[in-house]
């Protein structure tokens, strides 16, 4: 444990409450809902948890919400939607939760978009812009896969006909024809593949990170089974119980139900153990294309999102809210395009330089999962590249993250999922609990990001 690094100030970013939906699979509890729900349904459950707000509900100054698909039930700006679309119950009778005057945002920056949220109303929050905020993200990636925002459209004109009279059954061309419009999904503006023309997907970058570092299946596949058992473990534990909102959600196959528990999770990885996993995920097929990464080493594509209340402590006093963390700063980078993932070193480097910290003033640490060798890479770059000693970048199996120590306590996304838009919250909020259980002081939670970045949060416990 450190000292407190600056003394309390009005303007301070408290976390007063931080929620988040359970993690669906592809196809499963979340798939079939609407997208804004899970928000909308999370907003409202902050106002259940701290019901002093619903007196001060037009004091919000913005509801921000990351998305990295903004389209279907994305769309049409979801923060709004969900100020908007958010209800409370007023003499037996559902009532906007906010007034009109209450405004909405959304944001996209990938797999960040929930914690830039954070950053952005934590700015509002430090220039005095305003007092109260609910930031976070969602992602649905069973209805929509990365990349469906880029889809164009190509005008493709179609021959009309019509039956010929002279023959009956046979039909000629008329001269007009019908325009229809066929989706085709795009590429990012040519000068960027001009610029980077080894620029590739996320799961190519990642094969490369491996190869790059030098890092072998065995060691990938024990990060992947490593954040199972943890992951699992920390379910049986009832650890995620106090994070979760259940979600009322339906489907053709079950009805309507209440969803509460994170279904993504493969219990029976953890249950095999090491040594039985370890023969098994190293059977498994590499995805095309790459030599190293499969499903078992990969993040799965998931539903989610997680939100977070977040108050100027000032505020906070006035209207009796226990502040349960402060935010110190973020670190935000660009990163190599060839790579893409290797950003979340970086940006843990640039908070912790703003902080005036080093890794061994944290307790706890969260890297997003989105491949083993997203993980294993961020502790060869903090120690090769950025000089922090090789005692606190041990982010190996064997090392930090071996059940018990500093890197993603409870597992990480290859158990608990990447929900694109949703995680950069997730990772701080399920962090925030595992703090309040152990009584750590210090968190910092990074990712990596898609089109080569990296995001860092840095929070201290209060309390």
């Amino acid at each position: 444990m450190v000292s407190k690094l600056v003394n309390e100030k009005p303007n301070d970013v408290v976390i007063i409450d931080a929620v988040r939906t359970p993690m669906g699979k592809r196809g499963g509890s979340l798939s079939e809902i609407v997208t804004s729900l899970m928000t909308v349904k999370l907003t409202e459950a902050i106002f259940e948890r701290n019901p002093v707000l619903y007196d001060h509900a037009a004091e919000f100054e913005d509801i921000i919400v990351g998305c990295c698909s903004p389209v279907g039930g994305g769309a049409l700006d979801i923060g709004r939607v969900t100020s908007l679309g958010a209800q409370k119950i007023v003499d037996g009778e559902k009532k906007p939760l906010f007034p009109v005057t209450v405004p909405g945002l959304h944001l996209n920056r990938h797999c960040a978009s929930g914690q830039t949220a954070m950053m952005v109303a934590s700015m509002g929050i430090w220039s005095g812009m305003g007092d109260l905020y609910i930031a976070g993200g969602v992602e649905q990636q069973s209805k929509y896969p990365i990349g469906i925002d880029a889809n164009d459209y190509r005008k493709v004109e179609v021959p009309k006909y019509k039956e010929s009279k002279e023959h009956p059954g046979l039909y000629e061309k008329k001269k007009k024809t019908r325009e229809l419009y066929e989706r085709i999904m795009a590429l990012p503006y040519e000068g960027v593949m001009q610029n980077y023309p080894t620029f590739a997907s996320q799961l190519i970058s990642a094969d490369r990170i491996a190869q790059t570092w030098h890092l072998t299946r065995e060691e990938l596949d024990k990060v992947g089974w490593l954040s199972q058992y943890k992951a699992t473990k920390a379910m049986r534990e009832g650890k995620f119980k106090d994070e979760i909102v259940p979600i009322k959600t339906k489907t053709k196959e079950r009805g309507e139900f209440i969803y509460d528990y994170d279904e993504v999770i493969r219990t029976n990885v953890a249950d095999w153990g090491w040594e039985v996993a370890k023969e098994k995920m190293g059977k498994l097929k590499t995805v095309p294309g790459c030599k190293f990464m499969t499903a078992g080493n990969s993040c799965p594509t998931n539903d989610g999102a997680s939100l977070f209340l977040l108050a100027s402590r000032a505020k906070a006093e006035e209207l009796g809210l226990k502040p349960r963390a402060r935010i110190i700063t973020f670190g935000v980078v660009g990163s190599d395009v060839y790579h893409m993932l290797t950003g979340p070193g970086y940006a843990m480097d640039k908070a912790m330089k703003k902080a005036n910290m080093t890794l061994k003033d944290f307790e706890i640490m969260e890297v997003n999962e989105a491949f083993s060798s997203v993980i294993l890479a961020t502790g060869k770059i903090l120690h090769d590249e950025l000089g922090y000693p090789a005692s606190q970048t041990d982010f190996t199996p064997e090392g930090m993250l071996a059940p018990g120590d500093r890197v993603n306590r409870c597992g990480g996304a290859i158990a608990l999922g990447h929900p694109t838009g949703c995680s950069g919250a997730r990772l701080p909020c399920t962090m925030l609990y595992e703090m309040e259980r152990e009584k750590y002081s210090y968190g910092i939670a990074a990712l990596c990001v898609g089109f080569g970045m990296g995001t860092a949060v840095i929070i201290e416990r209060e309390g």
